[in-house]
Order: structure tokens, then C-alpha cells, then sequence
């Protein structure tokens, strides 16, 4: 039996096709236009901030442990040139790479996290992979509201530059490159299908 003029909704958009590039950014700017459409047209009210919001996102986090989902402080943190990873010396929060002669640029690539998708208090949405400071070349800093860091980097902070994951950065000529990792996140790392068998323990970790 198929039900009929039932409402339900699993997408109301309220931005045209091409600012769902960026929908953070067109939900910022058009935010008063988005809320009178859902208000208008919407079959359930729109909620983005409070205790409900709050309580929501609890139990989404409470039900991605039970399926087997974890976190890990841990970013997959590797220098990649052309595709290749490049060995790097590091110590403590300090990384030391050597360049092969030839290298362009170099992307920092990691796990990528969302603040306000790990903690319910959070409203932070950006897609956040670690926070790198001290970047030099060859022993010369690069200031990190650098112009050449644009590709795949958010906008600098009082001490820090949060990479998207994937941040890139031309070194032309450099043959040393150095970066001190100020800060990772909470990133979530899919459940094996070893975690799927019985008796394997999934469901355990905490949130």
C-alpha cells in the first residue's frame, strides 16, 4: 500500500544550483531569505541552534558508536608531492621534509573533521584538517597569511592556519620544508568489517 500527500521532506533547498559549491557560505549571506522559505513552505520547523539541536546531535553521535563508527586523534598526516608521499623527520610537533630537487608545490594532506559534526555544542561546519604554524622554507618563514596559500586552506587565525585536508603550497626551488602541527581534531574512522562479526566488540566506544 503507497501512501498518498503524505509531506516529508529529506532536502529542502533554499539556494540556487551553483551555491551548493559553497552552501556554508550561501547559508550565511542568504540566511533571512533561507528562514522565510522554510517558514513559508517547510513541513517541519527548521532548527540550527538550541537544545534541540543539541539533543539531536547527540543521539546521531550515540548511534554512530553503536553501529561501530570511532574517533581517533590521529590525522593521517603525510606530505604529498605529485602523489608521492615524502618521508619527513619529525619531532614532537615539528616536521622536517626534504624536497627532491624539481618539486612545484607540496599538498599537506589528512583526515578531515567538522567541529559541529563531533561536538553537539558546536555550530562550527567548516571542514577542518590540522592547524599548522612556523611554516618555513629552506629556514625562511612563510607568513601564514601568505597569498601562495590559497588551494585548500581556510583563513588564518591569531597563531594558526587550519588546512581543508588538502592544503597546498608552492616551493619552488626549496629544498627544506618545515611546519610545527599546533592542532589536530576528532575524526571519525569507518568501522572494519572486522568490527561488523559478532562478538568483535563494535558499539564500545565512547562518545
Amino acid at each position: 500500500m503507497r501512501a498518498k500527500e503524505l509531506p516529508c521532506e529529506s532536502l529542502w533547498s533554499t539556494m540556487t544550483k551553483a551555491e551548493f559549491a559553497e552552501p556554508v557560505a550561501a547559508m550565511t549571506a542568504n540566511r533571512e531569505f533561507a528562514r522565510a522559505v522554510w517558514a513559508e513552505s517547510a513541513c517541519a520547523p527548521l532548527v540550527v541552534e538550541g537544545p534541540a539541536l543539541e539533543r539531536a546531535r547527540r543521539h546521531f553521535l550515540s548511534r554512530a558508536a553503536t553501529l561501530g563508527h570511532r574517533r581517533t586523534r590521529e590525522p593521517a598526516l603525510r606530505v604529498l608531492a605529485g602523489g608521492r608521499t615524502l618521508s619527513a623527520e619529525c619531532s614532537g610537533p615539528t616536521w622536517q621534509v626534504a624536497l627532491p630537487i624539481g618539486t612545484a608545490e607540496i599538498r599537506i594532506s589528512s583526515r578531515v573533521w567538522v567541529p559541529a559534526y563531533m561536538r553537539p555544542h558546536e555550530n562550527d561546519a567548516r571542514p577542518l584538517g590540522v592547524a599548522i604554524a612556523r611554516l618555513s622554507l629552506d629556514g625562511r618563514e612563510v607568513a601564514l597569511d601568505s597569498p601562495a596559500l590559497t588551494q585548500g586552506w581556510h583563513p588564518p587565525e591569531s597563531e594558526w592556519r587550519w588546512t581543508d585536508g588538502g592544503g597546498v603550497l608552492p616551493v619552488s626551488g626549496a629544498r627544506v620544508l618545515a611546519f610545527d602541527v599546533a592542532m589536530v581534531g576528532e575524526y571519525w574512522v569507518r568501522p572494519s568489517a572486522d568490527d561488523a562479526r559478532p562478538g568483535s566488540g563494535a558499539g564500545q566506544a565512547g562518545v
